[in-house]
């Protein structure tokens, strides 16, 4: 039988530790808001030194401005700042703490040691052990600030058992220093990871630098990059600075894309989705592109105090940042004319390949559209902004994604199993898929060809409503899927789509659901045009695909030597429309290795 036990108040001391694990759940979290304290106090170095990954020490050393005697006492109490005074003051947060709860939090949980200087007061150190404070004493620190948070969690084992082994604090720690790095690289930075013993694990020393040159330091890639600036005044992102490593380097984890927003380090979840359809066709199937981008905005126009550590943003209705980045770099990607494929050979089986797919769609009918959707849509990988975008695919482009040889001049050996094309450069034996070089060859002759997508009256008119939020949106809508051979009736109601005919395609379409994933993909802020852009490299690589020669045909030389001369004069990356690798080269000397020569 459940015993009625009475309301009490819980003592302040449980509530400040309640309340802490809120803003410091780990080394990581700890050193965040450390280093933004910092930045806060306008500091051009920064020094960080981690004890076996945090958990025995925390140091955050600055040449700031320091902490006045009489503030020293009251910035370990809660909610102690100088950052905002009154309700108003956080419609426009300038600093990156403001919440006055950092220091108190790592105080209640470890054993702390400020040590501060100002050129008015001199030198002065505090120390907090769980939550005690200490008597202010003079110190010997010179400059700035000094923090060290020790044995982290040393009055609370709960919470401790909690933590990862020391190296995985460690990375978690690393990924902090380097997204702020990135989100300051007018910053000096040195951070060391030592181990328990006081090894050095790591160090690393990033002198103040330009973006790029930043961007390349904490990567490590050796890929060129595209660095874009954009300043507006007027436009709701006054300036936005990205840096983005070319094609085809990618990563396997969305931490490769950062965003930070007036210097602060954020996550925008829709940004690694959008960023990915940004390089499709570009970077492997289900990677994602190493990014950086800076934001600067009016800080009216954001809330920042949505997430206990400041991780996330909310932003006013029909602001995306997404949508602005994916705007800036598409373009980048683009094939920039209509491509030129040379002529070959009468009768040569490219050709007739690509002529008979047209052919063949113009001649098969579609089943109801009531069936089955979109197979290639199932088949692909979700890539989307947002859950409206699934299985949709962006192509893009980029130019300096070429092999270092021309696919003409190789030497060809011969085929393989049907399948796979095998030629000779200079530096080695060279592996084609031939399926996805031509298919790639197809897809952009398609793409850079209006003429190529064609419009099929459907046997009975597919009627679809819109959503009451997008009615007014009716005539920019229909306009834009006009452009993709969509045929709508006049006579239609206010609140409904009519189809009267549809893009061709070789597959089952059910053209009802796709327009729905259109209205979900708007309702969910995705610009029409990168809705418009999804729908038609779908129907491109499906027409592609359906041009292109097979597994299991086998081709004669003169073929094979047709098709590499039309591969050197695509535009392209080294992937095929649904991003699968279209050729691989072993250079003698790993051919030799196998070998053990």
């Amino acid at each position: 039988m459940r015993v009625h036990r009475p309301l009490r108040l819980l003592d302040a001391a449980v509530i400040h530790r309640i309340a802490a694990g809120e803003v410091v759940d780990r080394p990581a979290s700890i050193l965040k808001e450390l280093i933004e304290n910092s930045l806060d106090a306008e500091a051009t170095k920064i020094k960080v030194t981690l004890l076996d990954g945090g958990l025995k020490s925390i140091q955050v050393e600055d040449d700031g401005i320091g902490i006045p005697k009489d503030d020293l006492s009251h910035c370990v109490q809660r909610h102690a700042t100088s950052k905002i005074s009154v309700l108003d003051d956080l419609d426009s947060i300038h600093s990156l703490g403001f919440r006055g709860e950092a220091l108190s939090a790592a105080a209640s949980v470890s054993q702390l040691v400020i040590e501060t200087f100002t050129a008015a007061d001199g030198a002065w150190v505090l120390e907090v052990v769980g939550g005690d404070r200490k008597e202010i004493r003079p110190g010997t620190h010179k400059i700035g600030t000094k923090v060290s948070v020790n044995d982290l969690f040393f009055n609370i084992p709960a919470r401790r058992k909690f933590l990862k082994r020391p190296g995985a604090e460690a990375h978690e720690c690393s990924e902090v220093l380097e997204s702020l790095a990135l989100a300051h690289p007018q910053i000096f930075f040195e951070w060391y990871l030592l181990s328990e013993k006081g090894e050095i694990k790591k160090q690393s020393r990033l002198e103040a630098a330009t973006l790029p040159e930043r961007f390349l330091e904490i990567s490590g890639l050796n890929a060129d990059v595209i660095h874009l600036q954009k300043e507006d005044s007027e436009n709701a992102f006054p300036r936005i600075e990205i840096v983005a490593a070319k094609a085809p380097a990618s990563s396997q984890v969305q931490k490769s894309i950062r965003l930070s927003v007036n210097g602060r380090a954020v996550i925008d979840k829709r940004l690694p989705y959008a960023l990915r359809e940004a390089y499709a066709g570009l970077i492997e199937v289900g990677h994602f592109p190493h990014i950086q981008i800076n934001l600067e905005v009016d800080p009216s126009m954001i809330d920042v105090n949505i997430h206990p550590q400041k991780k996330e943003l909310r932003w006013p209705q029909g602001v995306s940042v997404a949508s602005k980045v994916y705007a800036l770099l598409r373009p980048q990607f683009e094939v920039k004319a209509p491509v030129e494929i040379p002529k070959v050979e009468q009768g040569d089986i490219f050709s007739s390949a690509f002529e008979s797919s047209i052919e063949v769609l113009t001649t098969t009918g579609l089943s109801s559209p009531s069936e089955a959707a979109f197979r290639s849509y199932e088949a692909s990988p979700k890539i989307s902004a947002s859950p409206a975008l699934d299985q949709i695919q962006i192509y893009t482009e980029i130019s300096s994604a070429r092999p270092s040889f021309r696919f003409s001049s190789l030497r060809v050996v011969g085929e393989v199993g049907a399948a796979w094309i095998v030629g000779e450069s200079e530096r080695g034996l060279v592996l084609i898929d031939q399926h996805a070089a031509h298919e790639r060859v197809n897809f952009e002759k398609i793409l850079s060809s209006q003429s190529l997508l064609r419009s099929r009256l459907l046997l009975v008119p597919i009627e679809v409503e819109i959503p009451y939020h997008l009615s007014h949106a009716k005539a920019e809508i229909i306009e834009t899927l006009e452009t993709l051979k969509f045929e709508f009736s006049d006579q239609s109601e206010k609140d409904k789509l009519e189809i009267l005919a549809a893009p061709e395609s070789d597959r089952k379409v059910s053209w009802d659901d796709v327009i729905k994933k259109v209205f979900r993909a708007l309702s969910e802020e995705a610009p029409l045009a990168q809705v418009l852009a999804a729908l038609k490299t779908r129907l491109a690589a499906s027409l592609a695909c359906h041009g292109s020669v097979r597994r299991g045909q086998r081709l004669t030389v003169d073929s094979i030597q047709a098709l590499l001369r039309q591969m050197d004069e695509v535009q392209w990356g080294c992937l095929c429309p649904h991003g699968r690798p279209l050729w691989f080269e072993m250079s003698h000397e790993k051919i030799a290795d196998l070998f053990h020569r």
